[in-house]
């Protein structure tokens, strides 16, 4: 783990010889969340598609 955050730091900051990435975020914390997979969707965005109509109807 420590290892994972040294490499996300280097990249979010440039260093180490690693390339600036800027305004990076992951995947499920982007508006509309994404996938990382192929497998069927994201389980949030799903969830909300069946639940979405209760919350539309007067």
């Amino acid at each position: 783990m420590k290892t994972q955050k040294t490499t996300i730091r280097d990249f979010l900051f440039g260093e180490n010889s690693r390339e600036k990435v800027d305004a990076w975020l992951p995947r499920w914390m982007k508006f509309p969340a994404e996938s990382y997979t192929t497998r069927g969707g994201f389980r949030t965005a799903d969830q909300w598609a069946r639940v979405q109509p209760l919350f539309m109807a007067e």
